[in-house]
């Protein structure tokens, strides 16, 4: 049976004012797709998502840079 979203469980962010914009917090166990034009700030964001989960909240995670456009 498959959950709705509102019944994922969310992993806390460390970033100040995220959690607002996703509700919490991102979706645990699901990837989740950054996308926007060059230059808005996706990797600068990515770097801080990524040092603060496991200094600050002792969670992994995993930065792939996609190279191109996606359609």
């Amino acid at each position: 049976m498959a959950r709705s979203i509102a019944q994922l469980s969310k992993s806390q962010n460390g970033i100040h004012g995220l959690a607002e914009i996703t509700q919490v917090g991102l979706s645990k166990g699901l990837p989740t797709l950054i996308s926007d034009p060059a230059g808005c700030g996706k990797t600068v964001f990515a770097m801080e998502f990524l040092m603060r989960g496991p200094t600050q909240l002792n969670q992994p995670g995993v930065f792939m840079k996609i190279i191109g456009r996606i359609e």
